[in-house]
């Protein structure tokens, strides 16, 4: 994630620098590179709570549980 923000600065300030077409080249590559990582890394996290959430579930079924029951007055477990 450090490494996509400064990707990221990076190119915020190359393009506060002279224009030319060598250094719109980087920062074009710069940014892509940024937004990559990003997107990899979100991909990865809503994986990663796709995974606990369904871990979780299992946990309760696996207990018997009563998931509901905790949103009601007469249980004393939860």
């Amino acid at each position: 994630m450090l490494v996509a923000a400064a990707l990221g600065v990076a190119s915020a300030s190359k393009t506060n620098a002279t224009h030319n077409a060598s250094n719109n080249s980087t920062i074009k590559s710069l940014r892509e590179a940024s937004t990559a990582i990003f997107l990899v890394l979100t991909i990865l996290q809503a994986f990663q709570t796709l995974l606990l959430a369904k871990e979780d579930m299992e946990t309760v079924k696996r207990m018997h549980f009563p998931v509901a029951s905790c949103f009601t007055l007469s249980t004393s477990f939860c």
